[in-house]
């Protein structure tokens, strides 16, 4: 896929261009596009992580 080519956010639906970032946990398919990489998927990834811990015990 070209970078430039434009996608559609499979979280917000707004449109971006280049590659786009993967979306888990929230969607297990499609691209998202960076703010909602920065602002959603990454704080849903930290949480996922601390929960482990968490139940961990550490």
């Amino acid at each position: 896929m070209p970078k430039e080519e434009e996608q559609v956010c499979c979280i917000c639906d707004k449109k971006f261009k280049g590659y786009g970032n993967n979306p888990e946990p929230i969607k297990s398919e499609g691209r998202c596009c960076d703010e909602c990489n920065e602002t959603v998927v990454i704080k849903a990834r930290i949480e996922k992580i601390m929960d482990s811990w968490i139940e961990e015990g550490a």
